[in-house]
């Protein structure tokens, strides 16, 4: 084969993760080809660099780290002009991590990925140069498969990426006549790599791997207080808000935020927020209508939240903080809050007749806690044998106006929703909105639906635009249902909008989950690969690749187990305060390697019920002292003795015994070897909880500071 053809070939592979990073960015293959603001820098970065050290491999007898350096200068002038990164370059590859899907075209992101590209390019042609086999295929499909895994939840590459792969790898495996040997194995390598995601998705996954689900998202947003618990103090005035909306079509209801966790006393919600560009996530999947408005805020007050008709998929404000399953968009905490925005949100738009039909998704049974059997039955009785919509239509009827219920302020009636609240709603049947709608939620949940509540605004019309106050705070209910999204039941008294049809304005599908938002983005075959390092020998023979392999997998089973044993030898020395620290920091990192999902807003002791399901009370009881040694070493006047060290070890070491005897041999292996809660801590993720809620608990709720603002519970608002 001539050696320009493999060296064009080898320098043409640059181009791959150009193409397979483009849906992270929100491009599609067919637009991608037209789209200068992503593709020119990145492709060029790749051509250029490739150009470059092909030129000083043909036409000189430059060494190879010159070449390399050379073409490495290249590059960085590239992005350096091209795409001007600034001195956020070196942000990049964090939030290559961090940062919500698309990523921001105009940020560091774009930088790192032109680079990244450029390095492919430059490594498939040192390793043609030195006539190596695989060499060549090595970085290239390294980068590829991390930018296949990066988008994987967002959609898959283009169909001819893998062949085009695989017509390379001919190509520079090509020796006189044609070896099988090198041609099986590069295929092997690369339908290996490229079906990671599909591979480590069947472990109790449905969705493919996505790398960022290693790291921990970093945007802690300005207001951490649920709305719905600020209710009556903004709907009174006592926590005064102001903003107009100028829209391009009549808005019936304004969102806020959804809350989607209920614990028998208050709804909160489980969003965790990444950083956003000015791009925001869209599920696409189900019919819609886009709708614009310009927000500006008079007085900022309480909010800590976009308000916006629908589900925003566009903002002019980059840098806020995005959910990317539900949705909701925050404002950071640390910065100034923008005081006006225009934002572009999708709007469901069903018909009454598609919910007649649909089926209700059915609620996690681990949702349904703090729900009394009490509230079950009184939900039963209600609905009779009636089944999805006629039934949520029934249950929102009652309240409205078959019930004799009657809304009346929540001056007027003790504030709260609660299961006591609700309670108190069905005697005495009058409350305020905020009542109304937890109870038709927690009722839903109770016949095992998928419910929430939502907080919003009921805009009033002003001269040429719309104006919202603290007496336009309203609140209502959504259940999921299968292939439709979130659907809204308006159970208050006299509020707008009809209980038993859709909204003049439905409500956009939130957090329907990836497989129902769109079939042809959860592609299994997306890829994940760890990147195989270059070599400088002039051949790399399949014995030497075996043999690095098998270096890689002796690493791989023992770096995990030894790191783990001097981190907690470690832990286990210093103040008796530290000492109780690092034992449960310890124990969080088990519970993490088991699966147990741990809330980063979570208080200890929340931490420690997390694992319920999968410790036994015995041990939990265990779970819950080390947590209250925890909160003392981190909050307690009273310092601590080496005692309560050793105390608090003993539980650690009990705790982690349960843990790995509670687990399956094949789920106790994965916890051995995992590196998750490493690269958690090494990405900034502490892997231990709120010191704020804590602190909070701890002092009985008398304030919590939360960086610009001062949250104080509602008694004690003035």
């Amino acid at each position: 084969m001539n050696r320009a053809v493999r060296l064009t070939v080898a320098g043409l592979l640059g181009l791959a993760p150009v193409v397979a990073f483009a849906p992270a960015f929100g491009r599609t293959a067919h637009a991608t080809l037209g789209d200068t603001a992503y593709l020119v820098p990145t492709a060029a970065a790749a051509v250029l660099a490739a150009g470059t050290a092909i030129a000083l491999g043909l036409g000189t007898r430059w060494t190879g780290s010159g070449r390399i350096l050379a073409a490495l200068g290249v590059l960085a002038g590239v992005v350096t002009v091209m795409i001007n990164p600034g001195w956020q370059v070196v942000t990049g590859p964090q939030r290559l991590l961090t940062a919500a899907l698309p990523y921001d075209v105009s940020g560091p992101e774009l930088a790192t990925v032109a680079a990244l590209s450029g390095l492919a390019a430059i490594g498939a042609v040192e390793g043609a140069l030195r006539r190596g086999r695989l060499l060549p295929l090595a970085v290239p499909v390294a980068v590829t498969a991390l930018a296949c895994s990066l988008g994987a939840t967002v959609g898959p590459p283009p169909w001819w990426l893998v062949p085009s792969l695989l017509i390379a790898a001919l190509v520079l495996l090509w020796r006189g006549p044609l070896r099988v040997a090198p041609v099986v194995l590069a295929g092997i390598v690369l339908a290996a790599t490229l079906a990671g995601p599909a591979l480590l998705s069947t472990a109790g996954r449905a969705t493919p791997f996505d790398l960022r689900s290693l790291a921990t998202p970093p945007v802690e947003p300005l207001v951490t207080t649920s709305p719905l618990a600020q209710f009556a103090a903004v709907r009174s005035g006592r926590l005064p808000l102001s903003l107009r909306v100028d829209a391009d079509a009549a808005p019936a209801r304004l969102r806020y935020l959804a809350l989607d966790r209920f614990d028998g006393e208050y709804w909160t919600s489980t969003a965790q927020y990444r950083r956003a560009g000015e791009q925001l996530p869209d599920p696409g999947a189900v019919p819609s209508r886009t709708v614009t408005e310009r927000v500006t805020i008079d007085q900022l007050g309480p909010l800590g939240w976009l308000v916006s008709s629908g589900r925003p998929v566009a903002v002019s404000v980059p840098g806020l903080g995005v959910d990317e399953l539900g949705g909701a968009v925050a404002l950071p905490d640390g910065g100034p809050a923008p005081m006006a925005y225009t934002v572009r949100s999708r709007v469901r738009d069903w018909s009454a007749e598609q919910l007649d039909t649909a089926v209700p998704a059915r609620i996690p049974a681990d949702a349904q806690t703090g729900i009394p059997a009490d509230l079950g039955t009184e939900a039963q009785r209600i609905v009779g044998g009636a089944y999805g919509h006629a039934a949520l239509s029934a249950l929102a009827a009652r309240f409205a106006h078959d019930g004799g219920f009657s809304v009346v302020e929540p001056r007027d009636t003790r504030p709260g929703h609660g299961v006591l609240h609700i309670r108190r709603l069905l005697t005495d049947r009058q409350g305020s909105a905020e009542q109304y709608a937890s109870a038709y939620a927690v009722l839903a949940r109770a016949l095992g639906y998928d419910a929430r509540v939502v907080v919003g605004f009921v805009p009033r019309p002003e001269a040429g635009g719309y104006r919202v106050a603290g007496r336009d705070i309203d609140a209502w209910a959504e259940v999921r249902f299968d292939g439709l999204g979130w659907a809204p039941y308006y159970p208050t008294p006299g509020q707008k909008g009809a209980p038993t049809d859709p909204p003049d304005q439905p409500e956009p599908e939130l957090d329907v989950p990836p497989d129902q938002q769109n079939p042809e983005s959860a592609d299994p075959g997306a890829t994940a690969a760890l990147p195989i390092g270059e070599e400088e020998s002039a051949a790399l023979s399949p014995w030497l690749l075996l043999a690095a392999v098998g270096v890689l997998g002796i690493l791989l089973l023992t770096v995990p187990p030894l790191a783990k044993v001097m981190i907690r030898r470690r832990r286990r020395r210093g103040s008796a305060a530290g000492r109780v620290l690092g034992s449960w920091r310890d124990t969080v990192d088990r519970l993490v390697e088991a699966d147990v999902r741990i809330l980063p807003s979570a208080t200890a002791r929340e931490g420690a019920t997390a694992a319920d399901g999968l410790l036994d009370g015995t041990t939990i009881n265990e779970l819950l002292e080390l947590a209250a040694l925890h909160d003392s070493a981190a909050y307690g006047p009273v310092p601590l003795t080496d005692a309560d060290a050793d105390r608090a070890w003993t539980h650690a070491g009990k705790v982690r015994h349960a843990i790995r005897s509670s687990l399956t041999p094949r789920r106790r292996a994965r916890a051995l070897l995992s590196l998750r809660p490493l690269v958690r801590r090494t990405l900034g993720g502490s892997g231990s909880l709120s010191r704020v809620r804590v602190w909070a608990a701890s002092a009985g709720h008398n304030g919590v500071e939360t960086g610009r603002r001062r949250v104080q519970p509602l008694d004690q608002i003035d």
